[in-house]
């Protein structure tokens, strides 16, 4: 007896509906879950997979089930973000000049090129959740943002650079220097350092997606960039609250996640709130240690109020 004929979309026949364009190219994307890698089971990689994704602390019926509120794709991701690229770049166009106070300069030379070690941080745990993620679904929302995390650090050398051809009196090769040894700065070093070495997929995952990404991303993409417009660096501060988008996206699909898999396991929740009590403080105690470089601005504000906002965008 001859078999059955697969059809077209056959992997996404349970949908008893026409896929999506997202479904049709996110779907069931990952070769190494089912038979991982077609390697031997002793196999380090094989290892390494079994160790931190397959038997980590959440437990999901199907992975794949998820879908991302945007339905990201390829296609969509770059018509996005080249409009985004573009009304940065008419930013640059339309500003007259980069005339700024010495003091801002100053400042901006010390602590600017820093963000560049920061995001480049981000960038890499994005990456590797990626790598790791149990869905093909879940790579795509991180790939995307470990793109946009790159963007990120583009966008600062960018702007580093031209303020150091336009003051070339001030000292810009000092940012690694203060990134690695100001005191102030430890915490938050520290916090990306530990969330590096965090290998395990769910807690890699939640620490840094729901706990301490919301907290860093608002701090200097939204309250610094409040500080430069204090300071008449609205150019950044353009900058820094187009970057923010980006932001929000990583929110929504990482909150749309975590509300995927407390519905499927309610169990879970208890997973995750293990994982926020371990992080909450480390990076209250990042936040809070930065009080002193926020106010060491020309014209500073009131970081208490900073705090309060960035605790709340951590719950």
């Amino acid at each position: 007896m001859a078999n059955a004929r697969l059809k077209t979309w056959s992997a996404l026949s349970d949908l008893r509906r026409m896929p999506t364009e997202y479904e049709v190219v996110t779907h069931r994307l990952h070769y190494h879950t089912e038979m991982p890698f077609e390697l031997d089971p002793d196999a380090p990689v094989v290892a390494w997979y079994r160790k931190y994704r397959d038997d980590m602390g959440l437990s999901v019926s199907d992975w794949n089930r998820f879908r991302d509120p945007r339905a990201m794709v390829y296609r969509k991701y770059t018509e996005h973000q080249d409009d985004r690229e573009t009304f940065i770049d008419v930013l640059y166009e339309e500003a007259e000049s980069l005339t700024l106070s010495g003091e801002w300069v100053a400042y901006l030379a010390k602590y600017l090129g820093v963000l560049r070690y920061l995001f480049h941080g981000t960038q890499m745990l994005s990456a590797y959740q990626a790598q790791l993620a149990p869905s093909s679904y879940i790579t795509n929302c991180l790939i995307f943002e470990a793109g946009d995390e790159m963007r990120k650090v583009q966008r600062i050398a960018y702007h580093q650079a031209l303020l150091r051809k336009a003051y070339p009196q001030w000292a810009w090769d000092g940012d690694r220097e203060v990134w690695e040894t100001d005191p102030r700065l430890a915490p938050l070093r520290e916090l990306i350092e530990q969330l590096l070495v965090t290998y395990a997929w769910d807690e890699a995952w939640a620490a840094m997606q729901l706990v301490v990404k919301p907290v860093i991303d608002r701090l200097w993409l939204v309250h610094w960039a409040t500080l430069a417009r204090l300071n008449d660096g609205n150019l950044l501060a353009d900058i820094l609250s187009n970057l923010y988008l980006d932001t929000l996206r990583h929110q929504e699909w990482s909150e749309a996640l975590r509300q995927f898999i407390v519905d499927d396991n309610p169990a879970n929740q208890d997973r995750l709130n293990v994982i926020r009590s371990v992080w909450a403080p480390r990076t209250e105690n990042a936040v809070a240690s930065l009080q002193t470089v926020f106010e060491e601005a020309p014209v500073p504000f009131d970081y208490g109020t900073v705090r309060a906002d960035l605790m709340q965008s951590g719950q």
